[in-house]
C-alpha cells in the first residue's frame, strides 16, 4: 500500500480530488458537446454517459469518506484510522470505492479512441462541475418558472438527473438481492433538495416539457423525474449498511411534504377518504402526477409506504369514478379513471407493496395502521372496469402469489401463501348482510360478474391459485406443502373463490386445466411414493375433491346466472382459447415439504409435450369435459391419473397393457403418449376402463398402493355443491 495520511488535508486528499477534477472535467465536456457531434455512434454516447455517472459517483463516495472517518491511500485503498471501532462499514465503503474505479477504467478503455478523436473538437465547452449536492439541486431547481424552463436549462437538469439515476447494475442488484447501499449520501440530497424546491408544480412542469421534446425527438427522457422520485422513496435504497441493516435509507417522509399531501390526501366521501381539496384543481394535478409517476423506467420501484399510499388512492379515485353523481363529476370521471390506474400500476411495481395491499400488513409484519381496510381497497379495486380487463396492474398485484409459491426461500412462500390466503378471505367473504358479503359484490357489479368485468385479471386468479388447489380441496398442510397456512381454508370459501373464477370461458378453461393437471400430478406423487398406504389414501380423497371443487364452482356459477338471467345453459369451457404457454406454466411443480414434489420430465413424456403434433393437452381429440349438475363421464380422468401414477411409480414399459406400449418391431421401445392413446380412445378402438384395470393391477402386483388411491378417489371427504344450493352459499350457509 502506498504512503497514507492521517488526514483529508494530505497527499492522499488531494490526489483523489486531482485525478476525480480532472477525469469529471474530461466526461462532462464530451457529455455537453454530444448532442453537437450527429456521428457520435449511440453505443459510444451511452459509454460517454456512463463514465460520467461513474466520475460523479467517485466524487460522491469521496464526500462520504470523511464521515467515515478513514484514510485513503494513493493506490486508493482504504483503511479506517486506529481509534474507530466500526470497521465493517468502512470495509464495505471500500468494496463500494473499488467496484466504481473497475469501472470507471473499463469505460475509459472502452472510449478511449472515441476520446482522443473528440478532445481536440470539444476542448472549449464546458468545464467541470461542482458535483451533486443539496445546494446545486436547488440551483437547479430555481431554474424553473413560472413561464417555463429555457431548453438549455433543462437540458442540464436532465444530464443531472440521469447521472443522479441507479446504474444498471444497481437497479439489477436492488432486483435480485432486494437492497442497494452504494447510494451516495451527497447524491441523495441533491435529489431530496431539487424535489423540494421545484415542488410538485415545478416537477410537472419540467415533466410536460421533457414529454414534448421526447415526441418531437423520438427520446425518451421524461422519466427521470419520476426515477428521482422513486429511488428517494425505496427503503431498499441507501448509502450504506451496518450490522446488517441499510443506513441512509430512502422512505416516504424523505419525499417533500408538499408530495406527500398530494399522494394522502384523499377526496370524496368513499370509506378511505380523509381530506378535501379543490376538486377540479385536484383531480387535474393528481392526473398529471399519476401519469408521470407511471412513466419511470423498468426496474424503478416506489417504496412499501409510498406504495401503499399509492395503492390507497387508486382504491379511493376508483371509488369515486364508480359513485359519482352530478354533471361536473361526470365531466372528470375519465380522468379520475386514469390516475387510478396508473397509480395502482406503479404501486404493484414492488411487490412488497402488493402484499401490503392484500393483507393490510408489511412484510415484517407491521399493520399498515391508519384505519387501512384490505377488504374495501381490493374490493373497490376489483369491482372497477379496468381499460385493459386487469391485464396490467391488477395482474401484478396478485400473479407474484403463484410465482412464488415453490419458492426454495421460506421467506418468499411465507408470503405467497400469507397473501394466497388473504384473497381468498377478502374474495369469499359472504352473510346475509350484503354490506359484509364481498361474494356477491364481486358476482354483481352494475349487471356484470368479476369474469364479464375484467376477465383478465379473472384468468389471472386463477393461474395465482394453481399452487395451491390440494390446500382448496382441503389437504392437510403436511401433505400439500403449505407450511404456513395455519387453519386451512373452508369448503364453502374453496367453492366460493372457485365460482368467481368460473365467471368467464377463459378463465374458466383456465381453472379446470389447471385442477386436471394437479388431479394427475397427485395421482404421479401417489405413485412415486409407492407402497405408503397412508400417503394414497390422502392423495386419492383429495384428488377425488378437486373434481368435486371444479364441478361445484361451475354449478355455482350457473346457479347464479339461472338466478340472474333466469337460464344457466350448460357453459363450453373453451379449451381452444387456452395457450399451451399458460397451460405448461400452472402449478405442476408442486411445494418443498408436501407430497406434490414432482419430475416436470414425466409429464413431458405424458403429455407429448415438445412434439408439434401433441401439445400438451389435445381436448379435442383427447376428451371433451363437461360438466352439467355435477354429472360426467370419469373414465378419461381415472385413466390419465393411473397413466401418471405408473410414471411416478417407474414401472417399466414391458409391465404396461399391451395396447399401451410402443413397438419397434417386435421391441418394446417405451409407453404411448396420451394424445397417441387418446385417438384411439376417441374412435372406440381402446376401452379405457379396462386399461385402467390392468394398471392398477400391475402396480398393486409390485406394491404400489393404486387400489387405495383408487378407492379413495372414489369417495372423496366433501360434498359436491349443486346449482340450488347457490343462494346457502352466496349467503354463508356452507362454511
Amino acid at each position: 500500500m502506498g504512503e497514507l495520511q492521517d488526514g483529508w488535508d494530505g497527499i492522499a486528499f488531494v490526489a483523489a480530488s486531482d485525478r476525480a477534477e480532472e477525469e469529471s472535467a474530461v466526461t462532462m465536456r464530451l457529455a455537453h458537446a454530444a448532442d453537437d457531434f450527429s456521428v457520435l455512434l449511440s453505443d459510444a454516447a451511452q459509454s460517454i454517459s456512463s463514465l460520467r455517472g461513474g466520475i460523479v459517483y467517485l466524487r460522491g463516495l469521496l464526500n462520504d469518506a470523511e464521515r467515515l472517518d478513514c484514510v485513503i491511500g494513493e493506490d486508493w485503498s482504504v483503511q479506517p484510522r486506529s481509534d474507530v471501532a466500526g470497521g465493517e462499514e468502512v470495509l464495505a465503503f471500500a468494496r463500494q470505492l473499488h467496484e466504481t474505479l473497475y469501472a470507471i477504467d473499463d469505460d475509459d478503455r472502452r472510449l478511449a479512441e472515441s476520446i482522443r478523436a473528440l478532445l481536440p473538437a470539444v476542448r472549449a465547452n464546458a468545464g467541470a462541475g461542482d458535483g451533486l449536492t443539496a445546494q446545486y439541486g436547488r440551483e437547479l431547481a430555481s431554474l424553473i418558472t413560472d413561464g417555463g424552463i429555457a431548453d438549455k436549462d433543462a437540458a442540464r437538469i436532465l444530464r443531472e438527473l440521469q447521472v443522479a439515476g441507479l446504474t444498471p447494475s444497481q437497479l439489477e442488484h436492488l432486483h435480485t438481492s432486494g437492497t442497494v447501499v452504494s447510494w451516495p449520501a451527497s447524491t441523495q440530497r441533491f435529489v431530496e433538495a431539487f424535489l423540494d424546491e421545484a415542488g410538485v408544480d415545478g416537477v410537472l412542469a419540467l415533466y410536460e416539457h421533457y414529454k414534448q421534446e421526447d415526441i418531437a425527438n423520438g427520446t425518451d427522457n421524461a422519466s427521470v423525474l419520476a426515477n428521482s422520485i422513486l429511488v428517494l422513496s425505496d427503503e431498499r435504497v441507501g448509502t450504506g449498511m451496518s450490522d446488517g441493516v441499510v443506513t441512509g435509507a430512502g422512505s416516504y417522509t424523505r419525499l417533500p411534504e408538499e408530495f406527500r399531501e398530494l399522494v394522502s390526501t384523499r377526496v370524496g366521501d368513499g370509506p378511505d377518504a380523509n381530506g378535501y381539496f379543490n376538486e377540479q384543481q385536484y383531480f387535474r394535478k393528481m392526473n398529471d402526477f399519476a401519469g408521470m409517476l407511471n412513466s419511470a423506467d423498468e426496474g424503478y420501484e416506489p417504496g412499501r409506504e409510498f406504495g401503499v399510499e399509492l395503492g390507497r388512492q387508486s382504491a379511493n379515485l376508483a371509488y369515486f369514478f364508480d359513485h359519482a353523481t352530478g354533471a361536473d363529476s361526470i365531466g372528470w370521471r375519465e380522468m379520475v379513471g386514469g390516475s387510478a390506474e396508473d397509480l395502482l400500476s406503479t404501486a404493484t411495481r414492488n411487490t412488497d407493496v402488493s402484499y401490503a395491499l392484500i393483507t393490510g400488513e408489511h412484510a415484517d409484519g407491521t399493520p399498515i395502521g391508519d384505519g387501512y381496510d384490505a377488504d374495501h381497497t381490493l374490493k373497490t379495486l376489483m369491482r372497477y372496469q379496468w381499460s385493459d380487463d386487469g391485464a396490467g396492474a391488477m395482474t401484478d398485484m396478485v400473479s407474484w402469489i403463484g410465482e412464488t409459491a415453490g419458492s426454495d426461500d421460506p421467506g418468499e412462500r411465507r408470503l405467497s401463501q400469507t397473501a394466497f390466503t388473504s384473497l381468498v378471505d377478502t374474495t369469499t367473504a359472504a352473510s346475509r348482510d350484503r354490506d359484509d358479503n364481498n361474494f356477491m359484490a364481486l358476482l354483481e357489479i352494475r349487471g356484470q360478474t368479476l369474469g364479464e368485468l375484467n376477465p383478465e385479471f379473472t384468468s389471472a386468479l386463477a393461474v395465482t391459485a394453481s399452487p395451491y388447489l390440494n390446500d382448496l380441496a382441503g389437504m392437510p398442510r403436511v401433505s400439500s406443502g403449505s407450511e404456513y397456512i395455519d387453519e386451512g381454508i373452508g369448503w364453502g370459501d374453496a367453492v366460493r373463490f372457485a365460482t368467481l373464477v368460473s365467471t368467464s370461458d377463459e378463465s374458466a378453461a383456465i381453472w379446470a386445466e389447471a385442477i386436471y393437471r394437479q388431479q394427475d400430478a397427485n395421482a404421479y406423487a401417489a405413485g412415486v411414493l409407492g407402497d405408503d398406504v397412508g400417503a394414497a389414501a390422502t392423495l386419492g380423497v383429495h384428488t377425488e375433491n378437486l373434481g368435486r371443487l371444479l364441478d361445484s364452482g361451475l354449478n355455482s356459477e350457473a346457479g347464479f346466472r339461472e338466478m340472474r338471467d333466469g337460464q344457466a345453459e350448460t357453459r363450453d369451457t373453451a379449451w381452444s382459447n387456452v395457450s399451451d404457454t399458460v397451460k405448461a406454466g400452472l402449478g405442476i411443480a408442486g411445494k418443498p415439504g408436501g407430497f406434490t414434489v414432482l419430475a416436470l420430465e414425466a409429464f413431458e413424456l405424458g403429455y407429448g409435450s415438445g412434439d408439434p403434433d401433441h401439445p400438451v393437452f389435445d381436448r379435442e381429440v383427447f376428451a371433451t369435459r363437461e360438466v352439467d349438475d355435477g354429472d360426467r363421464s370419469d373414465a378419461m380422468t381415472r385413466f390419465t391419473q393411473m397413466y401418471f401414477m405408473a410414471q411416478g411409480a417407474e414401472l417399466p414399459a414391458e409391465a404396461y397393457p399391451e395396447a399401451l406400449r410402443e413397438y419397434d418391431g417386435e421391441t418394446v421401445v417405451g409407453v404411448r403418449t396420451l394424445s397417441e392413446i387418446g385417438e384411439q380412445a376417441a374412435v372406440g378402438q381402446l376401452d379405457l376402463t379396462a386399461e385402467s384395470g390392468l394398471l392398477i393391477e400391475e402396480m398393486d402386483d409390485r406394491g404400489v398402493k393404486s387400489r387405495d388411491y383408487d378407492s379413495n378417489v372414489a369417495r372423496g371427504s366433501v360434498t359436491r355443491i349443486e346449482r340450488g344450493q347457490f343462494f346457502d352459499l352466496a349467503d354463508g350457509g356452507i362454511e
